[in-house]
């Protein structure tokens, strides 16, 4: 076993906090890897869950907040450095992951599209995997999220 800390709100509008799970390690016998088995939502080698990360995008792509607004939304630490005063590196680096496939599967992006435009591919292909009648697009995003 293992503790696994997981940021974000856990669930739509709700304040931001931090959750420690144990999550269970199994290593191969005979090869030796170790596998990590997480709940569903998670995102591999990220703090921030697959929801937290998906209403960022949202709220970044859709609702044209700022970077500061969505940290503040998304992130239990409120403590920001100077670096982080202009904006939050974290997002960026989760837009950039969505070109690459890392977080979770997108149709093809234009090279043209602006970050703005990635988050809101992003997060609408999570509200697109909600059930219907879901509710607000929060909700639907994490609602999709949590579908896998």
């Amino acid at each position: 076993m293992r503790a696994r800390q997981v940021r974000g709100p856990d669930g739509p509008g709700t304040e931001p906090g931090v959750l420690i799970l144990d999550v269970r390690r199994y290593r191969c016998v005979r090869c030796g890897a170790v596998v990590t088995v997480v709940p569903r939502g998670l995102v591999p080698r990220r703090h921030f869950s697959r929801a937290a990360i998906g209403q960022a995008l949202l709220r970044y792509g859709v609702m044209q907040e700022s970077r500061r607004e969505v940290r503040k939304h998304t992130n239990p630490w409120r403590v920001v450095g100077d670096a982080a005063q202009a904006g939050w590196a974290a997002l960026g680096r989760w837009i950039a992951a969505l070109g690459r496939g890392e977080l979770w599967e997108v149709r093809a992006m234009p090279a043209a599209f602006t970050a703005r435009q990635r988050a809101e591919r992003g997060a609408m292909t999570l509200v697109a995997r909600a059930p219907a009648g879901t509710g607000t697009l929060l909700e639907q995003v994490f609602a999709g999220a949590q579908s896998g």
